[in-house]
């Protein structure tokens, strides 16, 4: 006789005549390890498939795996215990003093260190320049003067407080002959153009120049 295992009912269906028992004895590896005969209504599970076998009184039957269908799911279970804290993150490092910033140390990710920063709060254009600010790229800029840009030859200049030529204009070449025909100890080597202030301010005047007042 063989029976089949019915989920729906729970029960053992008959396939055959049916046994007064059925008599679970144990496992096996599998169906090629049932014992070659017992008594009928023996059962034996094999390991590797799970399978039910019965003893029919000649033979082994086949009887399921005697599984019921999947139940409702359960209501869900208590939380777990909390489990351990983990390593600490990378964060800002520990040290420094009032002022300093942190910056990258290098161009390696989280290489950063403490560092001093300056104290500049403004920039000013002073005498002379324009631009300045105070915030991010700052410029100055050197304001022209009226002095117009070229080349002068024997120049008069004039030059500010800051040391820059407020004017400037050429002057008269020098003569470095004898423009008199004057021979001797009296003959003129050179001839220059200046101010009145600018003689007075010679100690000594040469008396082989001729000095050209020019104001």
């Amino acid at each position: 006789m063989a029976y089949k295992f019915n989920p729906f009912t729970g029960n053992f269906d008959e396939i055959g005549q049916p046994v007064s028992a059925l008599n679970v004895l144990g496992t096996v590896a599998n169906a090629a390890a049932l014992p070659g005969g017992a008594t009928t209504g023996d059962v034996y599970q094999a390991e590797d498939t799970g399978i039910f076998y019965v003893w029919d009184g000649s033979a082994w039957d086949d009887l399921g795996t005697l599984e019921g269908p999947t139940g409702p799911q359960g209501p869900q279970g208590p939380a777990g215990a909390d489990g351990a804290d983990g390593a600490d993150g990378v964060g800002v490092i520990a040290g420094g003093t009032t002022g300093q910033a942190l910056v990258k140390a290098s161009n390696a990710d989280y290489d950063t260190q403490w560092a001093n920063v300056g104290d500049i709060t403004a920039v000013v254009a002073g005498t002379g320049l324009s631009g300045g600010g105070v915030s991010g790229d700052v410029t100055l800029n050197l304001a022209n003067t009226a002095v117009t840009a070229g080349s002068y030859t024997y120049a008069s200049l004039t030059v500010d407080a800051q040391g820059r030529i407020t004017s400037a204009s050429s002057g008269i070449t020098p003569v470095v002959s004898n423009p008199s025909g004057i021979t001797g100890a009296d003959a003129l080597t050179n001839i220059i153009s200046l101010t009145q202030a600018e003689y007075d301010a010679i100690v000594s005047p040469s008396a082989t120049t001729l000095f050209v007042i020019t104001d």
